[in-house]
């Protein structure tokens, strides 16, 4: 049996067991971590529970819809797979809190943190320039689930993955063990100009080394899934060549440099040139790739209200374009083809 089709009955199982399962409560909380630290960290972590009351709106506002969750509920007894996300440049927890959402409806435990220097609300530059703590944020997390929380008894250590959106998708990479290389990444740029990636990589100066102390790959995590990716021609080939542990790599269709907002346009991510690129140079026995062709970079974020266009772009012109996916899809459509890919490739590394 070819490998097509291996994962289309795999995907044909999946989506009888989840639609005849019943799906868990939603348990939310948060809570700050290392705040005696020099890097003190906001944690979200969504967790099954048994209590459906009282429901909140969990990441709900005039432009972006939530979803629902109790919160501080008391959690399951049980053991769970633990998801990690890192959320993209100039974003936050909220960003994914949909997919997290789903994933804890289907028995998983899902933590996140705001990343301090490119997250919307503290985005100072001296944090941002210490790119490497990113992926170490993440790994801080992990400890901290894993011996100083209450939740040490709830992970089922042996599956451990972690889910990145854009700057996110790259955060991911490095904890899958690729490593940083600006001379290429400075080389490719001369020859293929991209003043967005540019910019994100001159704020984070890129160019700084990583202390040589400092091993950024975590060896705890199994899996790995980047949605959308950015400033992939950072990484040396040779660390992505050597990567051996699953990874999904998604990208969007549309490039958001094919939208024009305000007479002008935008300069994009193209799926090849990013998320095709990481798709190439990993082993192919290692990688899974797939584009959605209605996608754009914001498909992978919240659901916009109605007027979400009218309100961003009122509130910061040009910002209207989170709210922009293809003609031929919804975001909810794209966020079902989405949740599908990544529950599946978490469950059996097949999309």
């Amino acid at each position: 049996m070819n490998t097509f089709i291996k994962a289309l009955l795999s995907g044909l199982v999946t989506s009888l067991l989840m639609s005849s399962a019943i799906a868990d409560n939603v348990g939310l909380t948060h809570v700050p971590i290392y705040s005696d630290s020099s890097r003190p960290l906001d944690a979200t972590i969504w967790y099954p529970t048994e209590q459906s009351e009282p429901q909140s709106k969990i990441a709900d506002n005039i432009a972006f819809k939530g979803t629902y969750a109790v919160k501080n509920a008391v959690p399951k007894l049980e053991r769970f797979p633990l998801v990690l996300l890192s959320h993209g440049y100039r974003g936050h927890w909220r960003n994914l809190n949909w997919l997290a959402t789903r994933l804890v409806q289907q028995g998983y435990l899902v933590a996140a943190v705001d990343h301090p220097g490119t997250s919307t609300f503290r985005h100072d530059k001296i944090d941002a320039e210490q790119w490497w703590e990113r992926p170490a944020d993440v790994s801080r997390l992990l400890d901290w689930l894993q011996t100083d929380s209450d939740w040490q008894a709830s992970i089922d250590e042996s599956d451990i993955s972690v889910i990145g959106h854009s700057l996110g998708g790259w955060t991911v990479m490095l904890l899958a063990g690729a490593t940083v290389d600006y001379a290429s990444m400075r080389q490719y740029h001369d020859n293929h100009p991209n003043p967005r990636v540019e910019s994100v990589a001159e704020e984070m100066r890129l160019d700084i080394a990583k202390p040589l102390d400092r091993v950024l790959k975590d060896l705890r995590i199994q899996s790995f899934v980047s949605l959308d990716l950015g400033a992939a021609h950072s990484f040396s080939d040779q660390s992505l060549e050597q990567i051996n542990q699953p990874v999904l790599v998604l990208g969007a269709g549309i490039d958001i440099g094919d939208f024009s907002v305000e007479g002008g346009s935008i300069d994009g991510l193209s799926a090849d040139k990013e998320s095709g690129h990481i798709a190439r140079k990993l082993p192919r026995g290692s990688v899974q790739y797939k584009v959605y062709p209605d996608a754009t970079h914001f498909s992978f974020v919240q659901l916009c209200k109605p007027h979400a266009y009218e309100i961003l772009e009122e509130e910061l012109p040009g910002d209207g374009i989170i709210c922009l996916d293809g003609k031929q899809k919804t975001r909810k459509q794209l966020h079902d083809a989405i949740y599908n890919d990544v529950y599946h490739f978490l469950n059996y590394k097949l999309i």
